[in-house]
């Protein structure tokens, strides 16, 4: 068998063949683009590459597996652990060899991750792109609300961008020297631009979530609209690749760490390595799910409570994203809507 390695990069990539027959290797470097003509010799069932996660790779690894190709995408942070032990010197050549060497020994099998299809691609493009227009308006009203103060006001309307905030950022503006009204306007002006660009989007995410029966029944949760209901289905994607509720936590990155040794054993904080996409959707959805009335009797709200009072809020919104995410792998998995009862 002929493992090969890529190591992918926006313009150029570095492949290494190994014969795992003979020991031996052989690499050059080619256009990332002309890498499926490069590989379109070879022999599909005689060979197996590995290419390192990343938004070029993935790009790469759904161009190889269109050509039936037998593509493993691994995990970029495990990988480089493993590579770091084997190589003191990093390079692309050395990159590309270690990936052809993790093919030969099986380890890549074991650092393999999902590539998601080109449906949940679309989907999540869609999504993101508007969290992405979120964040920028937030930079934007925050840069204009120190701007206010810098001149000594203050602005006693929570959204800038409703009549009644319009209205006064309009007078504030007029009463500024020239120079500094100019700069506040164009501020302005680009926060109500990104505004109206995000009020669009979510008309269009409304849109693909009524055709989509996985955010139809997550919007069956107290509190889970349907911008939050198709992020949450997008960044999952195929719930059937995950063995239980903890792999889909795990996924999240909401698991705490732990730091265990003999017979001592400390639980710290999150761990952060996940889908931040997921993990802030599923952090929002708590949010809404704490201040749910409906949902006041059930197990959810009063372990919700009792980790609030000894932990504070945060750590309460995220032990609650825990065990909605439990929540909602069931959903997916089983094709059900939330039920309050059994939440009870």
């Amino acid at each position: 068998m002929i493992a090969i390695g890529l190591d992918v990069h926006t313009k150029t990539s570095t492949i290494a063949y190994l014969d795992t027959d003979t020991g031996e290797t052989k690499h050059r470097k080619v256009r990332t683009d002309e890498l499926p003509s490069e590989l379109d010799e070879m022999d599909r069932e005689l060979c197996r590459i590995a290419i390192e996660v990343s938004s070029t790779g993935v790009f790469v690894a759904r161009q190889l597996l269109c050509y039936d190709f037998d593509v493993v995408v691994v995990d970029a942070f495990k990988a480089h652990r493993i590579i770091e032990s084997q190589n003191t010197v990093k390079t692309d050549r050395r990159d590309a060899v270690a990936l052809a060497k993790l093919i030969a020994t099986g380890q890549a099998d074991e650092l393999a991750v999902w590539v998601p299809d080109e449906q949940t691609l679309q989907l999540r493009l869609l999504t993101r792109s508007r969290e992405a227009l979120v964040k920028v308006g937030t930079q934007l009203r925050n840069q204009l609300r120190a701007l206010v103060r810098a001149e000594g006001s203050e602005c006693r309307y929570d959204d800038l961008t409703g009549r009644s905030g319009r209205e006064w950022m309009a007078q504030f503006i007029a009463d500024l020297p020239e120079l500094a009204g100019i700069a506040c306007r164009h501020l302005f002006d680009a926060l109500l631009d990104v505004k109206a660009r995000v009020d669009e989007l979510g008309r269009e995410i409304v849109a693909v979530a009524k055709q989509c029966e996985q955010a139809q029944q997550l919007m069956t949760i107290n509190g889970c609209g349907a911008v939050l209901a198709l992020s949450i289905v997008a960044e999952i994607g195929d719930v059937s690749r995950f063995r239980s509720g903890g792999r889909l936590r795990s996924y999240s990155g909401l698991t705490p760490r732990l730091h265990q040794s003999a017979g001592r054993s400390y639980t710290g904080p999150i761990t952060k390595r996940g889908n931040p996409h997921l993990r802030r959707a599923v952090v929002l959805l708590a949010h809404h799910v704490s201040r749910s009335r409906a949902l006041k009797d059930t197990r959810l709200k009063r372990k919700h409570w009792q980790v609030l009072v000894k932990h504070g809020p945060q750590p309460a919104r995220v032990d609650l994203g825990r065990r909605l995410l439990s929540v909602i792998y069931a959903m997916l998995r089983d094709g059900t809507d939330f039920d309050a009862e059994k939440a009870a």
